[in-house]
């Protein structure tokens, strides 16, 4: 099944399907070996995330990888090169920024900044499950 979502051109027409970026492989793949089983995996807009405690901290969106932070830790990563994570144009998410190659080239910095937002999603009240 194609992940997509709905957008409007213009009011008078209906909604069109716009297809969600496919998630890379390869950054599945190192993000997965980075966090070493933390958290739950799911699947979300056809795309990998992770949550602990029902919140989103981590996942991958085409190209990008992406983070769940807290104010401060935003403005630190965002000096190292990170973007706002953005999936649809103009609708940056609060709280989350896109990895800059200089933190996925490296696993320290890696781990760092995974441990920061696996933090901070912990820190946050736990979401009950709707039934």
């Amino acid at each position: 099944m194609h992940a997509a979502c709905l957008i409007r051109a213009e009011p008078s027409l209906h909604p069109i399907a716009m297809p969600w970026p496919k998630p890379s492989a390869e950054k599945t793949e190192h993000l997965e070996r980075a966090l070493s089983r933390r958290g739950d995996r799911r699947v979300l807009f056809g795309a990998p995330t992770w949550f602990v405690g029902g919140n989103m901290f981590t996942g991958v969106f085409g190209d990008d990888i992406f983070l769940r932070l807290t104010p401060t830790d935003l403005v630190e990563i965002k000096s190292l090169g990170a973007r706002p994570f953005e999936p649809m144009k103009g609708g940056a998410m609060k709280e989350y920024a896109t990895l800059p190659p200089v933190v996925m080239r490296d696993e320290k910095p890696l781990a760092h900044w995974l441990d920061r937002s696996y933090s901070y999603a912990a820190s946050m009240p736990a979401k009950v499950k709707k039934k």
